[in-house]
């Protein structure tokens, strides 16, 4: 089995939250090769936390341009075989990299693979008794590098949501496989600063994905 992956952290104002989402990485049974933080214009302490760390952790800055444009230009620095993600204020659970790995391993003919996450306001266990989800996100995904490098960039949307589910949409049109594991792998933590608190079903970026996605079905099928 290759243990061989990086993971791709975008970051925004994130010092409160980073040094706990990486420290969920590096105490996997299966570290990260890399640890690539690109930190997107943070104009708080982002950059020292991360700096601080050292080791495989890596930290690339540029000014405010988005999780998307973040999240690109930490995806075309990668050098392993596999790649995986975690938003800045989301931590992984145990197990969660030798798992995903694994099973990368012995199906072939996947790309990819998502978790189930369980929602958190303070990121602390027990874990017990929150809701849980399908982790159709960046935080869950790890994915064969060639594959996610052939669906091109993650694009940010109008007001700055749904890039990820719009790049998921995008690869899943030129024909890539993800499945979802059934197993609860990480937590998203859902606070006042986070995208997860922010959302809404009227949001600007969801419904541009939303358009795109069926402009490609009616387009090509």
């Amino acid at each position: 089995m290759t243990d061989r992956y990086s993971v791709v952290i975008p970051a925004f104002n994130s010092a409160a939250y980073i040094g706990a989402a990486i420290g969920s990485l590096l105490r996997q049974s299966l570290p990260p090769q890399r640890v690539i933080v690109v930190n997107d214009g943070s104009t708080d302490d982002t950059a020292a936390v991360v700096d601080a760390i050292g080791g495989c952790v890596e930290l690339v800055s540029q000014e405010n341009a988005g999780p998307g444009a973040a999240t690109t230009r930490g995806m075309a620095l990668v050098d392993t075989p596999i790649m995986a993600f975690v938003d800045a204020d989301d931590l992984w659970l145990d197990n969660k990299a030798a798992l995903q790995l694994s099973r990368l391993e012995r199906e072939g003919e996947l790309d990819g693979l998502f978790t189930h996450f369980v929602l958190s306001r303070t990121g602390e266990e027990p874990y017990q008794g929150l809701p849980v989800r399908p982790g159709w996100s960046r935080t869950t995904l790890m994915v064969r590098t060639e594959r996610a490098l052939s669906v091109g960039p993650m694009v940010d949307a109008p007001g700055r949501h749904g890039e990820a589910v719009d790049w998921i949409a995008r690869a899943r049109h030129i024909g890539l496989r993800f499945e979802m594991m059934q197993e609860v792998l990480a937590v998203r933590r859902v606070h006042e600063g986070s995208l997860t608190y922010r959302r809404s079903a009227g949001d600007a970026g969801y419904l541009a994905v939303a358009k795109a996605a069926l402009d490609r079905r009616r387009s090509g099928g």
